[in-house]
């Protein structure tokens, strides 16, 4: 099924984490590389917390069912979300979420028409560089003691517009690793590749998973925002 979404041009960034603490009391705990470095070492569940605020506070059902102490639990089928298939992980009336792993891999690399094999734009390998915005590059192959670079200095764009999906860091996405999200014990997909990957990690047949309570300790793991179009004025 085909449906109208929104994905961020840029990973999320400390300083985006940093004022949602500020102003929303969130107490997350993450990364302190640099206000606009992506923030990582947050788990799923933390970055649930972060989507969720984004949706209450600006009137929208939160995307993800936590309780008071952080645990998780299952939408039912009449608040699931149903665009694309049954997501139990998702509220059907947020605006805000994680973007599902289909979500993600359609903006990195198709064009429209076909699905690219990088998420530059383009079927040639891309240059490997440490920061940078040059078509067709990416920030991957760089030393494990090297940061990664600025989220607006991630690479070049995708054909959606998108930077930094390849490369720079991983990123989490709200698809269980068997595509079945009906159940919170499962292992979640993490798509892209960090600094350090190598030409493998950023293509599209390659994810990764972990826990959803893991990752808060990965430097090399963050995120982006995705939502719905808003409403017609």
């Amino acid at each position: 099924m085909v449906y109208p979404y929104r994905i961020g041009k840029f990973e999320v960034s400390e300083d985006m984490v940093s004022k949602a603490n500020t102003l929303g009391g969130l107490g997350l705990s993450f990364s302190r590389v640099g206000t606009n470095k992506p923030v990582t070492m947050m788990t799923f569940l933390q970055v649930a917390r972060f989507v969720n605020w984004l949706n209450t506070s600006r009137g929208f059902p939160p995307a993800y069912n936590l309780n008071e102490r952080g645990a998780w639990g299952l939408w039912s089928l009449e608040e699931a979300w149903t665009d694309g298939g049954l997501n139990q992980y998702r509220h059907r009336d947020a605006m805000y979420f994680v973007p599902s792993a289909d979500e993600w891999y359609k903006a990195a690399y198709f064009n429209g028409q076909r699905y690219y094999t990088y998420p530059t734009g383009g079927d040639q390998e891309p240059l490997p560089l440490a920061a940078g915005r040059r078509g067709g590059s990416v920030v991957y192959r760089q030393p494990s003691t090297a940061m990664p670079a600025d989220v607006d200095q991630a690479g070049g764009l995708s054909h959606y517009g998108t930077m930094g999906q390849a490369g720079n860091v991983a990123e989490w996405v709200d698809t269980a690793i068997d595509g079945f999200n009906h159940a919170t014990d499962k292992l979640l997909q993490v798509r892209g590749g960090s600094w350090t990957a190598n030409r493998t990690r950023i293509l599209g047949s390659t994810n990764s998973s972990t826990r959803p309570t893991g990752g808060g300790t990965s430097t090399s793991t963050g995120f982006r925002i995705a939502s719905r179009l808003p409403p017609e004025p």
